[in-house]
């Protein structure tokens, strides 16, 4: 027999070699198909994770609203959680983020298909617009390792005034009473009765009648009824604030009390779109000196003598010039007398500027015995 020749041989050991590899690799590939057949391989493993069972836990209803709750007034709600997964689902840590209680599970471990039950309580201890009370469930589910439940709402006090606070009644004036109407209401009794109602001024006197059917249901409420609450005339200049309290049957909440405020208004009234009120100025802007800048404020004086009369007496700085003019088509309802009184400033005036720490000053004087003299501020700049 020849001799075989070397680079044959070669080729040989090569293709043996080859041969060796795959038999191997699939020896191999066999082997780990087994493992993970059998659960052995770790849920790292690519081929793996995505065949191995999991947990999946799903709450249908996840935010539950309680509505409008009493004060003092204590609910529960319970909030179920489903396994949808092919593996047991655990239940771990439940905490709360706030001053409510949380039932202890059954079990811990939901299996595949089962729910659990999980009741959240909640006291309302204290009245709020709204409420947001939340529990964390910790789970295994990995797409799910926290899940949060929470219950919504309103806590209203027993009785509900409206406006809440403060019932402002129009101007006060000499003449005739000044009449407001506020309404009192409870969201939870069928029905209750106001025993009495009482002002902390002899001026303020108050009756009650039902609300209507509809006027309930615009409210909100089960059962309420309209204050009508009536100001003498004769109320002291400036501003009026007193207290009208209502006594009630309703044992949660037998007495409420509300401000009764208004304004009245003396002698003399400043209105314009560049009057402050506050701080008793005209507020003429900034503007260009050479354009110069004039604006106009009217007074009304009630009261005094039947030919009330108002003349210049002082005007800080004296660039400014200052006119009074009484406005004989007014016809106020009171009886008062309206002047027009401008302020102007000529064209090329020096820069200058009177600021809320230096304002300019305006003296008038007047025929009415109760006001013999009038001042104003200025506020301006004029650059």
């Amino acid at each position: 027999m020849k001799d075989t020749p070397a680079w044959l041989l070669a080729f040989g050991l090569l293709f043996s070699g080859v041969l060796a590899g795959c038999e191997h690799a699939a020896s191999s590939t066999g082997e780990e198909q087994q493992a993970i057949n059998s659960g052995s391989l770790p849920r790292s493993n690519a081929s793996a994770a995505s065949t191995s069972p999991r947990p999946r836990a799903v709450i249908e209803e996840a935010v539950y609203q309680f509505g409008s709750m009493g004060l003092g007034e204590e609910r529960t709600h319970v909030f179920q959680i489903r396994n949808v997964g092919d593996a047991p689902l655990r239940i771990g840590e439940i905490s709360t983020t706030c001053r409510c209680t949380v039932g202890q599970l059954r079990q811990n471990e939901i299996p595949p298909g089962g729910t659990a039950d999980i009741e959240l309580k909640w006291k309302a201890e204290y009245a709020s617009e709204s409420f947001r009370q939340e529990a964390e469930i910790q789970t295994n589910d990995p797409a799910h390792l926290a899940l949060v439940v929470a219950v919504e709402g309103v806590v209203s006090p027993p009785l509900v005034l409206r406006p809440a606070k403060v019932w402002r009644v129009p101007e006060l004036n000499d003449a005739t009473p000044s009449e407001f109407t506020g309404t009192i209401h409870t969201n939870f009794a069928d029905r209750f009765e106001i025993l009495s109602m009482q002002g902390s001024s002899p001026s303020i006197t108050a009756r009650a009648t039902p609300l209507t059917a509809e006027q309930l249901k615009e409210l909100g409420a089960k059962a309420g009824y309209a204050v009508h609450v009536s100001v003498a005339p004769g109320a002291p200049v400036g501003e009026f604030q007193e207290t009208l309290s209502i006594v009630t049957d309703l044992a949660e909440e037998p007495e409420i009390s509300v401000a009764i405020a208004g304004t009245r208004p003396g002698p003399l009234a400043f209105h314009g779109a560049r009057w402050n009120s506050v701080g008793n100025y005209l507020h003429l802007g900034t503007f260009a000196r050479g354009d110069g800048r004039k604006e106009t404020v009217s007074l009304v004086l009630r009261g005094g003598p039947e030919d009330p009369r108002i003349e210049v007496v002082e005007v800080d700085p004296p660039q400014a010039k200052v006119t009074v003019k009484r406005d004989r088509s007014f016809a106020g309802s009171d009886g008062g007398t309206r002047f027009l009184i401008t302020v102007e400033f000529p064209a090329n005036i020096p820069p200058m500027s009177r600021q809320l720490n230096d304002l300019g000053r305006v003296r008038l004087r007047t025929n009415h015995p109760e006001l013999p003299e009038i001042q104003f501020g200025l506020r301006f700049q004029a650059i």
